[in-house]
């Protein structure tokens, strides 16, 4: 494009015949000099303005590419960490299962087995229980026995008592002479005692029985 200065510097030969006014051509040309200069002057701040507008633009569609990719890593980088949260999150919700159930699991086993000695110290004490009536039936057999023997030995010897009372002279001697061995001289022959069962012969009788029991 032709600048203000090489429009003016422009000279024209003159014609010799029928040729222009040349003092209306340099107003024509002064007239369109300046009109060309404003719009030259015009021209070259617009393509200013528009070569800062492209940098404006260039700078900002960095700018956005910038953005766009610092938003990408970003959401990239949440999703990561929204992914080890919940990883994290599932670890450890098992890792509480698993403990809580081995905590179940050995307090099950642990009452089991405290279920297990108490069952057994109730079986003991049945077993304790079931002997000790055992021996106390043995011991209420051997003490009923103990006193029937009283009783008829006791009978005895109150029918003896009492057949004394009728006896004669004659009876006396008559059981006297019926006894097949005289005392010594110098001793006394001394009636024998009916048989009586020993208390502490019963009682012996009574812990055997138990002791067989055991």
């Amino acid at each position: 494009m032709m600048t203000p200065q090489e429009a003016e510097a422009r000279v024209f030969t003159k014609a010799s015949f029928g040729g222009y006014n040349i003092q209306q051509v340099d107003t024509f040309l002064d007239t369109l000099i300046e009109d060309y200069t404003a719009l030259f002057q015009e021209n070259a701040t617009l393509k200013s303005k528009m070569k800062l507008l492209v940098g404006k633009v260039e700078e900002y569609r960095s700018t956005e590419d910038a953005m766009r990719k610092a938003l990408h890593s970003a959401q990239k980088m949440a999703d990561q960490l929204i992914q080890e949260g919940e990883a994290k999150k599932a670890a450890a919700i098992e890792a509480a299962v698993t403990e809580a159930q081995r905590q179940s699991d050995a307090l099950r086993s642990q009452l089991h087995l405290q279920e297990e000695a108490e069952q057994a110290k109730l079986n003991a004490l049945r077993t304790d229980v079931a002997n000790e009536r055992v021996r106390l039936e043995a011991a209420r057999a051997a003490t009923t026995a103990y006193v029937g023997k009283l009783k008829e030995l006791y009978t005895q010897e109150l029918t003896y008592i009492g057949s004394l009372s009728s006896l004669t002279a004659e009876d006396i001697q008559k059981q006297e002479k019926a006894e097949p061995q005289t005392a010594p001289e110098g001793e006394t022959a001394e009636p024998e005692e009916s048989p009586e069962p020993e208390k502490d012969e019963v009682f012996d009788q009574i812990q055997y029985s138990g002791d067989e029991e055991e």
